[in-house]
C-alpha cells in the first residue's frame, strides 16, 4: 500500500504539519501496510483512520484528513460505513477549529464535544 500512498504524500505531509510531530509519512504508510490504519483515497483527498478499542465500544478515529473538503466528507461517509461493519459504534476526530465552521461537518452529524489540551513533557 505504501506505493499507493505515495501519490498523496504532499497532502499527507501538509496535514502532518498540524499533528504536533506525532507521525511522519513513513509512519502512516507503515501503519497502513500493517493494517493498523486505513487509508481512504479519493481523486483530490485522503482520509486516514484507525479503530480504537475502548472498554465499552469500538471507535473509528479519523487520524488525518487532507484535500478537497467535499471529497473528505464523501470518504468519511464511506469509512463510517466500513467502521459499522467492523463493530464501531462511534467515530471521532481531532481537528483544527476551522472544521467547526464547515456546514458539511454539521450535516454529517459531527458535533464538538471536548477541547484538547497538550503539553510537552
Amino acid at each position: 500500500m505504501t506505493a499507493t500512498l505515495a501519490a498523496y504524500r504532499e497532502l499527507i505531509d501538509r496535514a502532518l504539519e498540524h499533528s504536533s510531530g506525532t507521525h511522519t509519512f513513513d509512519d502512516i504508510a507503515a501503519n497502513v501496510d500493517a493494517r493498523l490504519m486505513q487509508a481512504w483515497r479519493g481523486e483530490r483527498a485522503i482520509v486516514v483512520s484507525a479503530i480504537l478499542t475502548n472498554p465499552r465500544c469500538l471507535e473509528l478515529h479519523f487520524f488525518l484528513a487532507a484535500g478537497d473538503i467535499d471529497e473528505v466528507l464523501e470518504l468519511e461517509a464511506e469509512a463510517c460505513g466500513w467502521g459499522r461493519v467492523h463493530g464501531c459504534t462511534r467515530a471521532s476526530f481531532i481537528g483544527r477549529h476551522g472544521w467547526q465552521r464547515h456546514q458539511g461537518i454539521k450535516g454529517a452529524g459531527w458535533a464538538p464535544t471536548h477541547t484538547v489540551f497538550m503539553k510537552d513533557l
